[in-house]
């Protein structure tokens, strides 16, 4: 009965001596994304478990706080539907993750598919330089698919946006020690982080934004600032208020001036967070944007011909139809390509972003229209009272006569 009892408590302190070893995470979003680490006290293995529902068709984890600079361990059902592929990838950015094949993965006991859950229990034989296993507070992300369904054991599959991503932190600390093949399967079979013994380390934190994010923000909002507040009103300055203010060519023309420097300023940031994340020009709205910056140095030229022609004639010339015409052009153009830009394949902007850029779009679009057809119908009116005065004051003379 004593060497009974002795072999019960050896056996569970040591379940419970591996388990402490164990940090673990779950998410509180969509995919039922749990994430466990444990960091062997020697060597330079790395052991991870990460879980998700099948319904996300993916879920993952990975290494960092962001994205761009991530090992991304991605998880999905195998060709057989009953066991898992782990493929690690390395984050680019707001674009799907790249297939590392340097990166040594062995799936180990314990993974596979159960009750709707996938399960990847593996070992990394080369992640630990990734990690800083004396913190308290490791930086992780996780992110779980949009139920687009995979079956595949080709760790470069492709794989569709995520529907719900998240951060978190582990205390590695805690989670180091416990030397085992597997720390995530006991002797009796059992996952440890499917008990309530296992340590709890982790924390969901908010997601920090990185300086290529910040950047990210920076270009969409100067770039919505410039074409769907700004350009228009340096429009409205010479168009529609010209009868209105004394020095309104001077004040169009500077902000018009102005608002080309922001363009090119919301350009250039565009185009170097793409080439952060290896992404230059893989998309109509780069194209695009770029074409409409350069359309407005044309625009430019046309403006001044326009102007030299009017101050010689006091009368609009073709020069004048080709500048007014291509600035409502080029200007409802960038407005659609920033809606472009907000779509889920560059900025992931959520529905309530893209709906207030919408309505403010469409508002300042059927402002101007609005104004502008007011302001041509004063000068129809306008124009028919002169022709009517002299048709008047001949009919008059006929009856005195």
């Amino acid at each position: 009965m004593v060497s009974l009892r002795r072999s019960l408590f050896g056996a569970l302190a040591l379940a419970t001596a591996v388990l402490g070893q164990v940090s673990s995470f779950c998410a509180s979003g969509d995919g039922n994304v749990c994430a466990a680490v444990n960091v062997p006290s020697s060597g330079t293995d790395t052991y991870f478990q990460v879980k998700g529902s099948t319904n996300s068709g993916w879920v993952a984890m990975g290494l960092g706080s962001a994205m761009a600079g991530s090992l991304i361990f991605v998880v999905y059902p195998n060709s057989n539907g009953r066991n898992v592929t782990v493929s690690p990838r390395l984050g680019r950015g707001h674009i799907e993750p790249q297939y590392q094949s340097s990166i040594q993965i062995t799936l180990l006991g314990g993974s596979g598919i159960s009750g709707g859950i996938m399960t990847a229990n593996f070992k990394c034989s080369n992640c630990r330089d990734r990690l800083s296993v004396t913190s308290t507070r490791q930086d992780f992300i996780w992110a779980a698919g949009p139920g687009t369904e995979i079956t595949s054991n080709d760790p470069s599959e492709t794989i569709t946006q995520h529907s719900d991503n998240g951060n978190f932190r582990l205390d590695l600390v805690r989670a180091t020690g416990g030397d085992t093949t597997n720390p995530f399967v006991t002797a009796s079979g059992a996952s440890p982080t499917d008990t309530n013994q296992n340590t709890t380390g982790g924390s969901s934190v908010a997601a920090p934004q990185s300086k290529a994010d910040k950047v990210l923000i920076a270009h969409g909002v100067i770039m919505a600032l410039t074409w769907v507040i700004l350009f228009p009103l340096g429009a409205a300055f010479i168009r529609l208020l010209s009868g209105r203010l004394s020095n309104a060519f001077v004040m169009h023309r500077t902000l018009q001036l102005f608002n080309v420097l922001l363009a090119i300023v919301g350009m250039s940031m565009g185009m170097w967070t793409s080439g952060l994340n290896g992404t230059h020009f893989n998309h109509f709205h780069k194209y695009f944007g770029v074409v409409l910056v350069g359309m407005l140095f044309v625009q430019a030229a046309l403006g001044q011909l326009h102007h030299a022609e009017f101050q010689r004639t006091g009368k609009r010339s073709p020069w004048s139809y080709a500048h007014i015409w291509m600035g409502r052009t080029v200007i409802i153009l960038a407005i659609i390509n920033g809606g472009i830009g907000l779509g889920p394949s560059l900025a992931n902007a959520s529905s309530g972003q893209i709906a207030a850029y919408s309505v403010v779009a469409i508002l300042v679009v059927v402002t101007y229209t609005a104004f502008y057809l007011l302001q041509q119908r004063g000068r129809s009116l306008e124009t028919q009272k002169r022709s009517a005065g002299p048709q008047r004051r001949r009919s008059t003379g006929t009856q005195r006569r």
